[in-house]
């Protein structure tokens, strides 16, 4: 009797393990899902961002001044500048004269 006892125990354990595996398989997958759909929310909304303000540079040259003084901040790197015509970025004399680790 203890046998048939530990056996079903035994099957009950097994059976449990591939249950909680099965769970973890199906929140992984659920989880990647929220992850794709967040990223793709993501990026619509800097397309339409960006058709926004590209609309508004065509109709009005002051939008278009601040939007490209506030590009000529955030833009880094030499062909993401060059797209809006900017100049490259000058290198920061300060960052350079203080000798401090960067980052």
């Amino acid at each position: 009797m203890a046998l048939k006892l530990e056996e079903r125990l035994e099957q009950a354990e097994k059976k449990l393990a591939e249950l909680k595996a099965l769970k973890a398989r199906a929140d992984a997958r659920k989880k990647a899902e929220d992850g794709k759909e967040k990223r793709r929310l993501d990026n619509k909304k800097k397309i339409l961002l960006g058709a926004y303000l590209l609309d508004r540079m065509e109709r009005d040259a002051k939008s278009s001044q601040k939007v490209l003084e506030g590009l000529d901040g955030f833009l880094t790197r030499p062909a993401d500048r060059a797209v809006f015509g900017l100049p490259a970025p000058q290198p920061s004399p300060t960052s350079s004269a203080s000798g401090a680790p960067h980052g």
